[in-house]
């Protein structure tokens, strides 16, 4: 379906002479039958908001190696998992209980969300702080054979102010090419969602004080958890 209506869109541009829809999977192309020789660019939008969950590092990987030139260029070339430590009340009634009219209901925090997806609208009314400067966490070349590879690493972060920690802020940035970004941090007015890593209990944290993490990633997904 996705494909006829892009055959319409380009037909009512005028564009049918220039470009040509093949609906098939990457994984399904030949060269010599569906296209006729390598390419030039290979264009992918195929990443979700947390970049990884989508597996789009390996398509594109294995498809760059069956049709890119050499010289080639894939765009996005770079992609990168950043984030900070964050927090609010509002973050905190989102993933945990405490107590509601008199009554207990901690033991509640038994099923809270190990992650929760924000989405654009609610960075407006959470009132979030954030106790940290933003950390690249990983960074993948997009279209090499070892994009996909699981990595894991330590990292000690300097907190920036006091107060309580709910858990590690994700977003994604994108280098399309050379110089041109996508951020997608907090501060940018954009539609996709960021990923909060709800830490097991809140951390009060003082100004100065280092808090180390670990954080992994299998090539489909992100995780992060404070190592105390």
């Amino acid at each position: 379906l996705m494909a006829h209506v892009a055959r319409e869109i380009i037909e009512d541009n005028g564009l049918s002479d220039v470009i040509t829809v093949i609906a098939k999977g990457s994984d399904q192309l030949k060269i010599g039958v569906d296209i006729p020789e390598s390419v030039d660019v290979i264009l992918c939008d195929v990443f979700t908001g947390s970049l990884l969950e989508a597996g789009g590092l390996g398509l594109v990987a294995r498809a760059s190696q069956t049709f890119l030139k050499g010289g080639g260029q894939v765009v996005p070339q770079i992609g990168s998992i950043t984030g900070c430590l964050a927090g609010s009340d509002g973050l905190e009634a989102l993933c945990r209980c405490s107590r509601t009219d008199g009554m207990d209901l901690r033991r509640f925090n038994l099923f809270s969300p190990s992650r929760l997806q924000i989405q654009p609208d609610q960075f407006q009314t959470l009132d979030i702080e954030y106790f940290s400067q933003p950390i690249n966490g990983f960074e993948f070349r997009i279209g090499e054979s070892t994009s996909d590879r699981p990595q894991q690493q330590q990292i000690e972060i300097e907190i920036t102010q006091s107060g309580l920690i709910t858990g590690f802020l994700q977003w994604t940035d994108l280098e399309l090419a050379p110089g041109i970004r996508l951020h997608g941090g907090p501060d940018q007015v954009i539609n996709w969602p960021r990923f909060l890593h709800v830490f097991p209990d809140p951390i009060e944290v003082r100004t100065g004080q280092k808090l180390r993490l670990i954080l992994e990633h299998n090539a489909r997904r992100f995780s992060v958890w404070p190592d105390m």
